[in-house]
């Protein structure tokens, strides 16, 4: 019997549901509400969201500066020669220090 009364307020909690969601969605932090009756719906406008929502942010690369290619080569290369290790030394894993 209860279900039957509930059911008299449905319009009611619906009511109430939308403006809880809308008063404490903001454009910082928005909510979504998703339909969950078929799961490939679901996803769809999740992806969607998440989508609308990286495209928003407008990302770039950044520019490239001058000589700052060649300063990471040469760092690159100068680690690559600290790290060979000497004529006749073991690594750690083949049994040296």
């Amino acid at each position: 019997m209860n279900d039957i009364t509930e059911r008299g307020r449905w319009s009611r909690y619906q009511a109430v549901y939308q403006d809880i969601v809308r008063s404490s969605s903001t454009a910082v932090a928005p909510w979504y509400v998703v339909p969950a009756d078929h799961k490939w719906f679901a996803r769809v406008v999740i992806g969607s969201a998440i989508v609308a929502a990286l495209e928003a942010l407008d990302l770039h690369f950044p520019e490239r500066r001058q000589g700052v290619e060649a300063r990471v080569r040469g760092g690159a290369q100068g680690a690559r020669a600290r790290g060979q290790k000497r004529s006749g030394e073991k690594t750690r894993r083949e049994g040296g220090e």
